[in-house]
């Protein structure tokens, strides 16, 4: 049901289905599971939570955000054989279409001391995985999240499939430590459930899910991570992000690091805003976008004191050509050759 309270605000009502008559009073783990248009691969998801072997109780959220194949019916009958298990949320309109997010609902419902991840698309290959992750966080109260080593599947033939990340050790690690090579996938995630209304509020203009979460539980710990390899990662042309050009994705991403530098304080040189900066510049300049590149040079200007000398420089290429008309920029150059000799 869509509910309208005024031109600017929307409340999309779901329905929601759970008994807890046979659920688990005081899960340890809270499963939170977002899913859309999934029929292929939500069977195998769920079948990765029900596999689980633990000595705690466990919930199963699972959030399908109004799916028009079969995703609806699929979970709807695992609903049904696994009542002491599994909560439904089911949208009668999309949020994603009407510019919500869906994370904020079974994550505010879940009753776990940990809340763990995995989407719809993805799915988990170990037995023991709840477990370990469990025991790590109990024997290390430093620490605030667990992770792990996970599969990257690629259904294009065209791509072999490949672990992330490359570390090949155990290891406790910090924000500090968060890079292209290191930054846990949502699906390998096990953190402590705390401060949630906070969360929630933090998190409500990203137009990303995982990083703001990561970054902001990371404040409360540090990060486990384990090199077991115990959840596949599907990429594929229906997902959310797989889809999004290189370029959207380093626009979203930028946006989510500069929302992070001012609610978190976080040094803009630990989240390399000026390199992601330039690298956005250049794709704007590939395409001949002046109006792109000259967005992201006045963001670059705000981080030039943190610039190396070869980014200055970088950065003086692309402001010339971004500002200066071509034929100007030709005619400086005829002049300079012409003192120059």
């Amino acid at each position: 049901m869509l509910k309208k309270t005024s031109t600017s605000q929307i409340i999309l009502t779901p329905e929601i289905i759970e008994d807890f008559s046979r659920l688990p009073e005081k899960p340890v783990v809270s499963i939170v599971c977002l899913t859309y248009n999934h029929e292929r691969f939500i069977e195998e998801a769920i079948e990765g939570f029900l596999m689980q072997e633990t000595d705690f109780p466990i919930e199963i959220l699972i959030h399908d955000d109004a799916s028009t194949d079969r995703t609806t019916e699929i979970v709807r009958q695992y609903q049904i054989e696994h009542p002491d298990l599994i909560r439904l949320i089911i949208q009668r309109e999309n949020r994603f279409s009407k510019g919500l997010k869906s994370s904020p609902i079974p994550m505010d419902m879940a009753k776990g001391k940990y809340i763990a991840l995995c989407e719809g698309d993805d799915y988990w290959t170990d037995r023991q995985k709840l477990q370990k992750q469990v025991d790590f966080l109990e024997v290390h109260p430093d620490c605030s999240i667990s992770c792990h080593k996970v599969l990257y599947k690629f259904e294009s033939q065209e791509k072999k499939s490949t672990l992330f990340p490359s570390i090949d050790h155990d290891g406790i690690f910090s924000t500090k430590d968060f890079s292209a090579e290191f930054f846990p996938k949502t699906l390998s995630v096990v953190f402590r459930n705390q401060k949630m209304q906070e969360f929630l509020k933090f998190q409500k203009d990203f137009l990303m899910g995982d990083t703001p979460l990561l970054y902001f539980y990371s404040q409360f710990g540090n990060i486990g991570y384990s090199d077991d390899v115990m959840a596949t990662y599907r990429i594929h042309s229906n997902g959310i992000w797989s889809p999004k050009t290189y370029l959207e994705k380093k626009v979203i991403e930028f946006d989510a690091h500069e929302k992070l530098r001012e609610k978190l304080s976080i040094d803009a040189s630990d989240l390399n805003l000026i390199w992601k900066c330039l690298n956005i510049i250049e794709c704007y300049k590939s395409t001949n976008n002046k109006r792109g590149m000259r967005k992201y040079i006045f963001y670059c200007l705000r981080y030039l004191n943190l610039a190396s000398e070869n980014q200055k420089q970088r950065l003086i290429r692309y402001i010339r050509i971004a500002f200066i008309p071509k034929c100007i920029r030709k005619a400086l150059l005829k002049i300079k050759k012409i003192f120059t000799k």
